[in-house]
């Protein structure tokens, strides 16, 4: 078995000792610009899924149970995107320090150079968001006052008819996220009351 250092292709080599850098400044760059374009995709996802949230806002449910089911999902909902709101931030901070960096590497190499030819060649760092969106608000679920029927409520827990089920599924499934918490509160009512 060969050791460390030996330079078989599948042991790792151990870094240069004669102060050369691994990593090119291009390649960081690249990396940069890669980070930087990601920054619009995940920004533009939380406005859309706001606006499917907003498109089928309407649940069933009656009582105490489904206004608490509602209120907690708008509270752990706004959470959600204030951290998704950081999270694009932070995208742009990223590719603002992997440029950052590939500067320093490139005006390192060119100070260390003897001879004084070679050049830094630098990039301004990417146009980025630089502030914290603001989603505004999760919508709060729109409880019809949809009472048990008297054979729905014959039968128990088991069948509860809700109406955004005959609704289309919305893209990303928010309409399937939206009729699981309308069955979990459905649930909720028909044991409660």
């Amino acid at each position: 078995m060969a050791g460390p250092g030996s330079g078989s292709p599948s042991t790792p080599q151990a870094p240069g000792q004669n102060g050369t850098i691994d990593v090119k400044p291009a390649d960081l760059f690249r990396v940069s610009s890669g980070v930087a374009m990601q920054q619009t995709p995940m920004d533009r996802g939380a406005k859309g899924l706001l606006d499917k949230l907003r498109q089928y806002p309407d649940a069933g449910g009656y009582g105490t149970p489904p206004q608490a089911f509602a209120a907690s999902c708008v509270k752990v909902g706004n959470r959600f995107l204030d951290v998704w709101a950081r999270s694009v931030v932070s995208i742009g901070g990223a590719a603002v320090d992997f440029t950052s960096t590939a500067n320093n590497y490139a005006k390192a190499e060119a100070a260390n150079d003897p001879t004084g030819r070679t050049k830094a060649v630098t990039q301004p760092s990417p146009s980025v968001i630089e502030k914290v969106p603001d989603y505004g608000s999760v919508p709060n679920l729109k409880w019809g006052g949809r009472r048990l029927d008297p054979f729905t409520a014959r039968m128990g827990s088991g069948a509860v008819t809700v109406g955004p089920l005959d609704q289309p599924c919305g893209p990303h499934g928010v309409g399937l996220f939206r009729r699981s918490l309308t069955v979990s509160s459905c649930y909720l009512t028909s044991c409660g009351s």
